[in-house]
């Protein structure tokens, strides 16, 4: 998958909230793998499965 068609992807699915520089993401995305960081705070008495399932999908 092109990098552009993957930010584009994770932009529908609602899962990148913010970009500082999105193009300099995509050149970065085209040059090999990187590392994401995922963040996700739910309040204690909402930490269900169906929050955990986020971190596989």
């Amino acid at each position: 998958m092109a990098s552009s068609n993957l930010i584009k992807q994770l932009q529908e699915r609602g899962l990148i909230a913010q970009v500082t520089d999105e193009e300099a993401l995509a050149e970065r995305l085209a040059q090999g793998p990187i590392a994401l960081y995922c963040g996700f705070d739910p309040p204690l008495t909402a930490c269900i499965w169906g929050i955990l399932f986020h971190c596989y999908a």
